[in-house]
C-alpha cells in the first residue's frame, strides 16, 4: 500500500499555518495556463458541493428540471452500455427512462430541457450516433411519455432560458458534472471537451438565477430519497459569477456563429436532402407508417446508389431492422467477445459504414421533422431505433459462413409473417430508389470483397477474435463457463423452515426447489460447539465499563471492585440540579401540575350526610382563607412595586392576574386600568399605554361585568372615548346597560386600531369548560381529547406546533401509569441523549410527590442509553433513546420486562423520516407491544401516517387486545400557536461600517408571483392581524375598483363587534387570503406583480442581503445586531449557526468586541486587565510545577474499571481563571445582573462545571452573558449553558442544531446566522419554534442574518415535509428477528411482531409494488445467513451471529467485518509484529486504513482533490491524501473473495427464484413509458427457421438476465455486483459488499487524521464541514471500540483474543488523537 509518509508534528503545524495564511487568496492564486481564457475553475472550486438527499425540501408544486443532454451523456458513458459497436439504442433508452422514472416516483413535476447549442456540440463528433441518440430520445419522450420536454432554448445563457427559470422556480436543475473537468476516460474525451462550454454555462446560469444544481455523478435512488451531489447557490460569489458568465456568453455567441458553418461543410447534406424528398413518399406507400423501415430504407438506398459495392452491408443493415421486430427481447442477447478483455473489433470498412449510416439516419430524422411527417403507432421505433450489436452479430455470422447465412436469410424472407413481407417490400423499394435491376440476382456477399489473406473463410480478421461457439459449427452449441465456488450447479435453495419464514413466504415456498442437506464450509471451520452467544449489553458499548443494573447478574469477580451506587447517586444529584433549573427553584418549592386521582386501591366506605356537611364547611372556610391571602398578596405587591417603574408594575400585575382567583383578579385588573390611565395622562402620545388602557377596559367589561359599579363604568366609557373610539365606548355602555349603535367611520378606526396594535393580545372566544382531571388550569380542547383517548388505553398521533402543550399530555400519560399497577412501565423515547436527561429531570420535578406511593424496590424514573443506565428494570417511567429501546424490544433476555410495558411515548416521531436513524423509529412502531402516544410538530401527512400505524397495531394485536389497536389523530394547527412569529431581515447599512438595520418583512413577500398565481397560499401559511390588514390595504391600492373589495373591508367584517377576538381575526385572515387568490387570477398580471412587489423588500435590500451573506460579513455585524436586539428588549436570543467552528468564532468575536468597547470607555480598565492576565499566567505556571512534583512523587497509578468522571477530569490540566460576571460592566454584557449569584455560589458553579474547562473563550463568554452549545463541546460546558440560559442569567446562546429538537430553552428571539446546505424547512420549523415563550412572550421574533433572500423565501414557504419510510429491513434486522423469534419465551407474540415487521413496512404500505421485492430481499438474506453459517435450518442463530448483531448499527459492514475476521484479513495485518504484543505505527495505519472502508466512508466530490492539488501546486507535499487510497493488493484479494461470494449467493438465489416468480428482472417494459418489448406474441406466430433459432441458442435460456442490459452484452459476467444491484437497488442498505473499486470518491479524513491529527487541515481540504468531521471521527472511534469490546466476549474461545488486543490498541491510539484534537475526555 502506498502511504504518504507522515511528517513530524512540527512540519504538520507549519503546513497548516501556511495553508491558513494563503486560504484567503485561493481564488487569486495563479494556475497553469489553460487553452480556454476563462477563469471558471477558481469559481467552480469555490462552490459548496455536498452529498445529500436532494428532495428533503421538495414540494409537489415545485418543478425539477433535468438537462436532457446531461441525461444522454450519462447514459452513453454508463458502464453497462455498449456504444462501441454501432450503438445500442434500446438499452440507452432504458437507462434514460430509469433515471427519469427515479425522479418521477418522488417528484411529480419533472421536466426535461434540451439546448440547441448542445445539438451543435454533438454534431462535431466524428460519429453521429450520439446526435442520433439525442434526437431519438427527444422524439421518444415527447411521443411515448407524459414528460414535459422543452427544446426551444438557444443556450443556458439566453434571456429566454432565464425567464423560464424565473417562471418555473425549480427546486434544482439536474446536470452532468463530467464536462466541468476533463475526464480521464479517453474514450469520451472528445465529447467532454466539446461540452465544457455549454455545461459550464448551465452551471453558472443557474447560480446567477439562485438555483442549485444537482449532479448525476454518484446519484443513488432509494425508496423515498435521491442521494446526489448538490452544488448550492453561493450569493457571496455573485459578482464573480456575473463576470465569468459574460466571458462565457461571448464565447458561446462565437461558437453559435462558427460551428453551424463548420457543420454545413459536409458535401452529402444537400444531396441527401434532395434524395430524401424525392423518395420519401415512395417508401411511405410501400411500408405505410413504419418509421424505422422508412428511415432505414431511404438511408440504405442512398448508400447503395453511391456505393453499390456495399450491398452486402446494406442488406445486413436492413435485415437487422427486421430482426429487431422478429426477435423477442430475451433472444437479442449477443456475445461479441470472449472472456473479459477480448472485445469484438470492427474492421475499418464496417466502422466507416456504421458511421455513414448514423449520419444518414440523423439527417433523415431531421428531414422528417422538417417535412412535418407524422407516423402514428411507432412508439417502439424511436426507443429501439437500431441495434448495433445485432448488426455486428450478422457481420460475424457472414464472415464465418456466408453461404449458410445466405440460405438462412432466404428462408427468413420466404416466411409468411408480416415482418418478412415488409423486408421484401422495403428491399424492392431500396433497389428501385438506388436504380438497381433486381435484388435477388445480387449475391449476399460479393466475392470481389478483398480480405487480408488468401482464404476469407478461415483467415477473416474476425475469426481469431470470435468466441469458441462461433469458431465451431454454425449450428453448434455455446460453451459457457459457470463460476460457482462451493455451491451446487443446480438452482436449489437451502431448506429452511420456521414459523415466520413459512408464513411470510407463503405459497411461493411450494414453487421453489430446496436442497436436502448443506453445510457451510465456514460453519464447519468454526469452534466445535458452534454455539451462539447472546449479547446482554452488560458493558458500555465503547467504554467497556460494567453496568451493575443491567439485564444480567453482576459477576462475582467484579463485586468487590465496583461501586455502581456512587455513580447512580451522582447522576441522581445531577438530575435534581437539572430539574431545579427547569422549574426555576428547588423541588420543594416547585408547583407541579396536579391531576385528580391516586394509585388504584381498594374501595372506600361511603360517607354519611353529617360527614359530607362538615367537609363542605371546611372547604368554604379554606376558600375564604385563600381569598384573604390573595387579597393580602395583591396589597403587598402594590406597595412593594410602587417604587418600580410603571412598566415594571404592569408586568408584576399581569403575572399576578394569571394565577389569581377570579374575585381577586377584578381588583388587580382595576389597578391595571388606573395605572394605564395615569401613565397615559403623562405620556399622551405613547402608543403602548393607549393599547394597554384599551385592553384593560375591555378586560374588566368581559371578565367582571357584574362587579363594575356606575363610577367605574363612567370612567371606562370616558377613557375609551378620549382614545378616539366613541362608537366602541357606546358598545361598552350598551353591554353594561342597553343597546347602542355606532357610526361607520368610528367603527372602522377602532377595528384598524385593534388589528394594527393588539393582534398579539387578542383572546380566544372559546370558553373551555374546566376539566375535572386537571386542577391547575383548563386544558385546551385538543388536549382534553387526547386525554380521553389515553384514558381508553388507545394510541394517539398528535401533530401540534412547538409550545402548544404537548409536554402536558406526556405528563398526563405518565400520571396514568403511576396511578395503575406498580409493575406497569411507561417508556419515553427521546431522539437524543440530551433530551433524555431533560425528560428525566422533568419527571423528577413533576412527580417528586409520587415517590412515597412507590412500593419498596421500585423507582420513579430510570434512564437507559448506550452510555449510561440508571434503574432501567426497576423504574415505572423509563426514558431512553430509540436505538436502545429497539435493542430491548428484540432482546431475548428482556422479554419479561417488555411484557410490563403498558404505554409508549414517542417524542419527535417525525425523526422516522430521517436518513439513517429513521429505520430504527419505524422498527419501534412495528414492534411496540402496547398503545403509544406519538408527538411531533412537523408531520406533513398525519392522516396517512395514522392509517399506517393503525394497520401495524392491528397486525400485532391478538383477539384480546383488538380494541386497543385503534389509533386516533389529533391535529392542533400551527395557526393556533400561542405566540405569533414575526420575521425580520438584517440589512447591512452601506453608509456605516458593519452597522445593521433590522427590517420587518411580510410573510407573503416570500411567495413568488408565479407560485401565487398557480397554487395560491401554502397550506400552513399564517399572518398576524396587522399583516392581514397591510395586505388588504395594498390590495385596495392595486385594485381600487374591484367590486368585492368592500366586502373584505375590516369594518364590514367586524361590524357590531366591540372587541376583536383571535378567532375572528383568523376568520378575517382566511377571507383576505381567499380574496387575494381570486385577484391573482386577474388577466392583468402586472397588477398582481405590483401587489407582490409592494410587499417585498426593496431590490437594494435584497441585493445587500445576498452580497453580505459571507461569514466575514457575519462576524463583522453580529455584535451590533445583538446590541440592537438588546436595546429593543428582544432578548433572550438563540443564534443558530449550523457549523461548530463558526459558532465558536461568533462567540469569540462578540466577547472581543465587548471587551474592546469596555476598554475604550474606561482607560484604567485596560491596565487592570493586563495585571489580571499576568497574575493568572503566574498562577498557572506555579500549578504546573506543583502537579509535576506530585506526579513524580506518586508515580503513575493504574486506573480501575470504575474510573469515574471526576478522576478522568483530574488527569487534564485545569484552567483557573476566575468566573465572575460582576467584573463586566452592565452596558457591555448580556448577563442578567438581577440573576447574579453570591461569591460562594459562583465558586461552587466553577468547581462543578468550569474548573476543568479547556476553552478560556467559553468562560469569558459566560461572564458576558454569551453561551455556546454544540455537540463538540464538553458535556459539562453544554449543561452549564443550558442551566444559565433557563435561569435567565445569560441572554445569548450561539448554537448548532443541537438545541432544535425539544431542548427546553425557550427564548424571545431566534437568529439564523448564515446560510448552510443543512438548513432545511424541517430544521427551520424546529429551530424557529424556540422563539416565543408561552406565558411570557405573545410574539416571537425570527431574524435572518446573512441568509440569502431566496433561501429565506424557501424556508418560509416550504410546507411541512411528508413523513416517508427510510426502510425497515436490512440483513442485520432479519438476523435479529430470527434470534428474537427463536429465543423469546413468548413465542406467539414474537411471531406476530416478526410478521408485523415483514408485512407492514411503511415503504410497502406506501407502494404495494415493493412487497414482492421485499419478499425476495428477505429470502435472499435468509439464504445468505444459511450459507454463511449464521443460522440453522430451523431458524436458530449459530456461529458468530451474536457478533454480527452487536454491530447492527453499521449494517451491512458488520457482515463484512465478521467475514474479514473469518478469512483472517486482520490476522494477516497484525501477525508480522505481534510477538511483542504491540502494534507498530505502520501496522496501526494499515488497520485504520481497512477500518476506514468499514466505518469511516464519506462520499465527496472529486473536485475536492483537484482544489487541494491546485492550491498546493509547487508548495511541497501535503500531509493529507484527501481521497481515500486503495488498499494493499493482498488485502484487496480477500475483499474480492468476500464480494464474489456474496454476489454469487445473490445471483444464485435470483436464478433459483426467477423461473417461478415474475420479478423486477424479467420485466420487458420500459420503466417510464411502460412500452413492452417482449415481442412474445410475434415470436409465437413466427416460424423458427435456422437463422432465428441460431439467435435463440446464442441468447440461451437464462431468464434471470437483465434483459435490457443484456442487449449490450454481459461484459462482466452474470456473477457481478451490478447485476444484483439492479434487483435490489432501492432496499435500505443493500448487500453486505464492500465496494472498493467503484468510481465513487471517498474522503480520506479518518486516515489523514490518524496520520497527522490536524483537525484544521481536514476541515479545510476534506470537503466536509467541521460538524461532519467531528461526527465522522467520533463514530469511527466508537465503532472501533465497540468491535474491540464485542471481540472480548469471544476471548474464552481463544479465537479472537489476539485481535481483541490489537483492536483495543487501534481504538486507544485513535482515541488519544481524537481526545487531544477536540479537548475531550473519552
Amino acid at each position: 500500500m502506498s502511504h504518504v509518509e507522515s511528517p513530524s508534528e512540527s512540519e504538520d503545524s507549519e503546513w497548516i499555518e501556511e495553508s491558513e495564511s494563503e486560504s484567503g487568496s485561493d481564488s487569486e492564486t495563479e494556475i497553469e495556463s489553460d487553452p480556454e481564457p476563462l477563469d471558471f475553475d477558481s469559481i467552480y472550486h469555490s462552490f459548496a458541493i455536498h452529498y445529500t438527499d436532494v428532495l428533503r425540501d421538495y414540494e409537489e408544486d415545485q418543478a425539477v428540471l433535468v438537462d436532457g443532454d446531461s441525461l444522454v451523456l450519462e447514459a452513453i458513458m454508463d458502464r453497462s452500455l455498449d456504444w462501441d459497436h454501432g450503438g445500442q439504442f434500446l438499452h440507452l433508452t432504458y437507462l434514460v427512462e430509469k433515471k427519469l422514472s427515479g425522479f418521477q416516483r418522488k417528484a411529480t413535476q419533472v421536466r426535461v430541457v434540451f439546448f440547441k447549442f448542445m445539438e451543435v456540440v454533438w454534431s462535431l463528433l466524428p460519429d453521429s450516433s450520439a446526435l442520433l441518440a439525442r434526437k431519438a430520445i427527444i422524439r421518444h419522450l415527447n411521443r411515448s411519455t407524459r414528460m414535459s420536454v422543452a427544446c426551444e432554448f438557444e443556450s443556458a445563457l439566453s434571456d429566454k432560458w432565464k425567464e423560464y427559470l424565473k417562471e418555473e422556480c425549480p427546486c434544482f436543475v439536474v446536470m452532468s458534472d463530467k464536462p466541468l473537468e476533463l475526464s480521464s476516460l479517453s474514450k469520451f474525451r472528445s465529447v467532454i471537451e466539446n461540452a465544457r462550454l455549454p455545461f459550464r454555462s448551465l452551471l453558472l446560469g443557474c447560480q446567477q438565477m439562485e438555483i442549485d444544481c444537482v449532479f448525476f455523478a454518484g446519484m443513488k435512488f432509494r425508496v423515498n430519497r435521491i442521494h446526489a451531489f448538490r452544488c448550492c447557490f453561493s450569493p457571496s460569489l455573485r459578482d464573480e459569477v456575473e463576470q465569468v458568465e459574460k466571458e462565457l456568453k461571448r464565447a458561446t455567441l462565437s461558437h453559435l456563429q462558427f460551428l453551424p458553418c463548420q457543420r454545413q461543410q459536409n458535401e452529402d447534406r444537400d444531396d441527401f436532402e434532395e434524395f430524401f424528398t424525392a423518395n420519401v413518399e415512395t417508401f411511405i406507400r410501400a411500408v405505410g407508417g413504419h418509421f424505422r423501415l422508412i428511415l432505414f430504407g431511404i438511408s440504405a438506398a442512398y448508400t447503395l446508389r453511391n456505393m453499390p459495392r456495399k450491398i452486402d452491408l446494406v442488406q445486413l443493415f436492413v435485415l437487422h431492422a427486421g430482426l429487431i421486430e422478429l426477435l423477442p427481447l430475451r433472444d437479442r442477447y449477443q456475445m461479441l467477445f470472449r472472456g473479459h478483455d477480448q472485445f469484438f473489433d470492427m474492421d475499418k470498412e464496417t466502422s466507416m459504414f456504421l458511421t455513414k449510416m448514423h449520419y444518414l439516419l440523423c439527417s433523415g430524422e431531421s428531414l422528417v421533422a422538417a417535412h412535418d411527417l407524422s407516423f402514428p403507432h411507432c412508439e417502439k421505433h424511436y426507443a429501439d431505433l437500431m441495434d448495433g450489436r445485432l448488426f455486428c452479430r450478422l457481420v460475424q455470422l457472414f464472415r464465418k459462413s456466408p453461404a449458410k447465412l445466405s440460405d438462412a436469410i432466404a428462408e427468413t424472407c420466404q416466411s409468411s409473417n408480416s415482418t418478412s413481407t415488409r423486408l421484401l417490400v422495403v428491399w424492392n423499394a431500396i433497389c428501385s430508389a438506388a436504380a438497381l435491376s433486381s435484388s435477388r440476382e445480387i449475391p449476399l456477399w460479393p466475392r470481389c470483397l478483398e480480405f487480408k489473406g488468401d482464404d476469407a473463410e478461415t483467415k477473416s480478421p474476425f475469426t481469431h477474435l470470435a468466441p469458441a461457439w462461433l469458431r465451431s459449427d454454425f449450428h453448434g452449441k455455446s460453451e459457457r463457463r459457470r463460476h460457482n465456488v462451493g455451491i451446487t450447479k443446480r438452482p436449489l435453495l437451502l431448506n429452511t423452515s420456521f414459523f415466520s419464514y413459512d408464513a411470510y413466504v407463503g405459497e411461493m415456498k411450494t414453487k421453489l426447489a430446496y436442497e436436502e442437506e448443506w453445510c457451510s464450509v465456514s460453519a464447519r471451520s468454526r469452534s466445535p460447539t458452534g454455539a451462539h452467544r447472546y449479547y446482554h449489553d452488560d458493558f458500555h458499548w465503547h467504554s467497556g465499563k460494567y453496568i451493575a443494573d443491567g439485564m444480567g447478574a453482576l459477576p462475582a469477580v467484579l463485586k468487590s471492585t465496583l461501586s455502581p451506587v456512587r455513580d447512580q447517586t451522582k447522576y441522581k444529584s445531577f438530575l435534581q440540579d437539572y430539574a431545579e433549573s427547569l422549574v426555576g427553584g428547588t423541588l420543594l418549592n416547585s408547583h407541579p401540575l396536579l391531576f385528580e386521582g391516586k394509585r388504584q386501591q381498594g374501595a372506600k366506605p361511603k360517607q354519611s350526610a353529617k360527614a359530607k356537611k362538615i367537609i363542605e364547611e371546611n372547604q368554604k372556610r379554606k376558600y375564604k382563607v385563600a381569598i384573604d391571602k390573595e387579597e393580602e398578596k395583591l396589597t403587598t405587591l402594590i406597595k412593594m412595586s410602587s417604587s418600580s417603574s410603571a412598566e415594571g408594575q404592569l408586568r408584576e400585575l399581569d403575572a399576578f392576574v394569571k394565577k389569581a382567583h377570579p374575585e381577586v383578579q377584578f381588583h388587580a385588573r382595576e389597578r391595571i386600568f388606573d395605572l394605564c390611565r395615569k401613565e397615559l395622562d403623562i405620556e399622551k402620545q405613547r402608543l403602548f399605554w393607549k393599547v394597554r388602557l384599551f385592553m384593560a377596559a375591555h378586560s374588566l367589561v368581559d371578565e367582571h361585568p357584574s362587579l363594575i359599579n356606575k363610577k367605574l363604568k363612567r370612567e371606562i366609557v370616558k377613557e375609551v372615548k378620549q382614545l378616539g373610539f366613541s362608537a366602541n365606548a357606546a358598545l361598552i355602555a350598551g353591554k353594561l346597560e342597553g343597546e347602542m349603535t355606532a357610526s361607520h367611520s368610528e367603527s372602522e378606526a377602532c377595528c384598524r386600531f385593534q388589528l394594527l396594535n393588539m393582534g398579539h393580545m387578542m383572546q380566544s372566544d372559546k370558553k373551555l369548560a374546566p376539566d375535572p382531571r386537571v386542577k391547575e388550569f383548563i386544558p385546551d380542547e385538543w388536549q382534553a381529547k387526547v386525554m380521553d383517548f389515553i384514558d381508553r388505553n388507545e394510541s394517539v398521533v398528535v401533530s401540534a406546533p412547538t409550545s402548544s402543550g404537548k409536554t402536558f399530555i406526556s405528563f398526563y400519560c405518565m400520571e396514568k401509569i403511576l396511578r395503575s399497577n406498580p409493575d406497569d412501565v411507561l417508556v419515553y423515547v427521546s431522539p437524543t441523549k440530551a433530551l433524555v436527561n431533560q425528560v428525566a429531570a422533568t419527571v423528577y420535578a413533576q412527580f417528586a410527590h409520587r415517590k412515597a406511593d412507590l412500593p419498596e424496590g421500585k423507582t420513579l424514573c430510570g434512564v437507559f442509553t448506550r452510555d449510561y443506565r440508571l434503574d432501567p428494570m426497576k423504574c415505572q417511567i423509563l426514558v431512553t433513546v430509540p436505538e436502545v429501546f429497539d435493542i430491548l424490544l428484540l432482546s431475548v433476555v428482556a422479554q419479561k420486562w417488555v411484557q410490563r410495558v403498558k404505554y409508549d411515548i414517542l417524542d419527535e416521531v417525525h425523526c422516522l423520516g430521517d436518513e439513517g436513524r429513521g429505520m430504527v423509529w419505524e422498527r419501534l412502531l412495528l414492534l411496540v407491544p402496547c398503545p403509544f402516544l406519538a408527538l411531533s410538530a412537523t408531520i406533513g401527512n398525519p392522516d396517512r401516517f395514522r392509517r399506517w400505524t393503525e394497520t401495524v397495531q392491528r397486525a400485532k394485536s391478538d383477539k384480546s387486545t383488538a380494541k386497543a389497536s385503534k389509533v386516533h389523530l389529533v391535529i392542533h394547527k400551527s395557526s393556533d400557536r400561542f405566540s405569533y412569529l414575526q420575521k425580520y431581515i438584517v440589512v447591512p447599512d452601506q453608509s456605516k461600517s458593519f452597522r445593521t438595520d433590522v427590517v420587518a418583512i411580510h410573510p407573503a413577500s416570500a411567495i413568488s408571483t408565479n407560485r401565487m398565481i398557480n397554487f395560491g397560499f401554502p397550506e400552513d401559511f399564517t399572518m398576524s392581524a396587522a399583516e392581514t390588514l397591510h395586505l388588504y390595504d395594498e390590495m385596495s391600492k392595486q385594485f381600487p375598483h374591484n367590486a368585492s373589495l368592500a366586502a373584505n373591508n375590516p369594518e364590514a367584517f367586524f361590524r357590531g363587534e366591540r372587541i376583536i377576538r383571535r378567532n375572528g381575526a383568523k376568520e378575517y385572515e382566511t377571507k383576505v387570503k381567499t380574496f387575494v387568490e381570486e385577484l391573482s387570477k386577474d388577466p392583468d398580471k402586472s397588477k398582481v406583480e405590483a401587489l407582490w412587489n409592494s410587499l417585498q423588500p426593496t431590490s437594494n435590500e435584497r441585493l445587500a442581503l445576498d452580497k453580505n451573506s459571507s461569514f466575514r460579513k457575519l462576524v463583522g455585524g453580529i455584535t451590533d445586531l445583538l446590541l440592537k436586539l438588546n436595546e429593543e428588549e428582544k432578548l433572550p436570543v438563540i443564534v443558530f449557526c449550523l457549523e461548530r467552528k463558526r459558532c465558536e468564532t461568533l462567540v469569540q468575536t462578540v466577547v472581543e468586541d465587548l471587551f474592546c468597547m469596555e476598554e475604550e470607555s474606561t482607560p484604567s480598565l485596560a491596565q487592570r486587565h493586563k495585571d489580571e492576565k499576568r497574575r493568572l499566567k503566574e498562577e498557572k505556571k506555579k500549578r504546573k510545577r506543583e502537579e509535576k512534583q506530585n506526579r513524580l512523587l506518586k508515580g503513575k497509578k493504574k486506573r480501575s474499571p470504575q474510573w469515574d468522571d471526576e478522576k478522568e477530569e483530574s488527569a487534564s490540566e485545569p484552567v483557573m481563571s476566575e468566573y465572575d460576571p460582576r467584573r463586566c460592566r452592565k452596558e457591555y454584557s448580556f448577563y442578567n445582573m438581577n440573576k447574579i449569584r453570591t461569591s460562594e455560589d459562583l465558586a461552587k458553579l466553577e468547581r462543578k462545571y468550569l474548573k476543568y474547562s479547556r476553552n478560556a473563550w467559553f468562560k469569558e463568554g459566560l461572564q458576558r452573558g454569551i453561551g455556546c452549545h454544540h455537540s463538540g463541546m464538553a458535556k459539562k460546558e453544554r449543561q452549564l449553558t443550558e442551566k444559565l440560559f433557563r435561569e435567565g442569567a445569560i441572554k445569548v446562546v450561539v448554537a448548532t442544531s443541537t438545541l432544535a429538537l425539544g431542548i427546553h430553552m425557550p427564548c424571545r428571539t431566534v437568529v439564523f446566522a448564515g446560510d448552510s446546505p443543512f438548513l432545511n424547512s424541517l430544521g427551520f420549523r424546529q429551530m424557529s419554534g424556540r422563539a416565543g415563550r408561552r406565558g411570557f412572550d405573545p410574539v416571537g421574533n425570527i431574524v435572518f442574518f446573512g441568509v440569502p433572500w431566496k433561501k429565506i423565501c424557501q424556508l418560509m414557504t416550504t410546507g411541512v415535509p411528508s413523513l416517508h419510510s427510510s426502510g425497515s429491513l436490512d440483513f442485520s434486522t432479519i438476523l435479529r428477528l430470527v434470534m428474537y423469534e427463536s429465543g423469546s419465551p413468548f413465542s406467539e407474540e414474537a411471531q406476530r411482531k416478526t410478521l408485523s415487521v415483514l408485512n407492514n413496512a411503511m415503504a410497502v404500505y406506501e407502494n404495494a409494488d415493493l412487497a414482492p421485492l421485499q419478499r425476495h430481499f428477505y429470502l435472499l438474506a435468509i439464504e445468505y445467513l444459511r450459507r454463511k453459517g449464521l443460522m440453522s435450518p430451523s431458524g436458530h442463530p449459530i456461529g458468530l451471529a451474536g457478533l454480527v448483531t452487536h454491530q447492527f448499527y453499521v449494517d451491512p459492514n458488520n457482515f463484512v467485518a465478521v467475514s474479514f475476521l473469518e478469512r483472517g484479513l486482520f490476522h494477516r495485518i497484525v501477525e508480522a509484529n505481534w510477538r511483542s504484543r504491540k502494534l507498530s505505527d505502520d501496522t496501526l495505519r494499515r488497520m485504520v486504513h481497512v477500518l476506514a472502508y468499514l466505518f469511516g466512508l464519506h462520499q465527496v466530490h472529486p473536485k475536492v482533490k483537484q482544489r487541494h492539488d491546485r492550491h498546493n501546486r509547487g508548495k511541497g507535499g501535503s500531509p493529507s491524501q484527501i481521497i481515500l487510497p486503495p488498499l494493499d493488493e493482498d488485502i484487496q484479494k480477500i475483499i474480492d473473495k468476500h464480494n464474489n461470494e456474496v454476489t454469487e449467493i445473490a445471483t444464485y438465489y435470483i436464478k433459483s427464484v426467477v423461473p417461478f416468480e415474475d420479478t423486477k428482472l424479467t420485466r420487458s417494459a420500459l420503466p417510464l413509458s411502460k412500452i413492452d418489448f417482449s415481442n412474445d406474441s410475434i415470436a409465437e406466430n413466427t416460424e423458427w427457421n435456422s437463422l432465428l433459432s441460431n439467435f435463440r441458442r446464442q441468447a440461451g435460456n437464462d431468464d434471470n438476465r437483465l434483459w435490457f442490459s443484456a442487449l449490450s452484452g454481459d461484459k462482466r459476467g452474470v456473477n457481478d455486483f451490478y447485476y444484483v444491484e439492479e434487483f435490489f437497488d432501492i432496499m435500505s442498505n443493500g448487500l453486505p459488499i464492500l465496494e472498493t473499486k467503484n468510481n465513487v470518491t471517498y474522503s480520506s479524513y479518518v486516515l489523514d487524521f490518524f496520520k497527522h491529527g490536524q483537525v484544521k487541515a481536514l476541515e479545510k481540504w476534506s470537503g466536509m464541514t467541521s460538524g461532519e468531521v467531528f461526527r465522522g471521527l467520533q463514530d469511527f472511534y466508537y465503532c472501533t471500540k465497540a468491535l474491540s469490546i464485542s471481540l472480548e466476549q469471544y476471548e474464552k474461545q481463544n479465537e479472537f483474543i489476539d485481535l481483541f488486543q490489537a483492536f483495543d490498541q487501534v481504538a486507544a491510539a485513535f482515541g488519544a488523537k481524537y481526545s487531544k484534537a477536540y479537548k475531550l475526555l473519552l
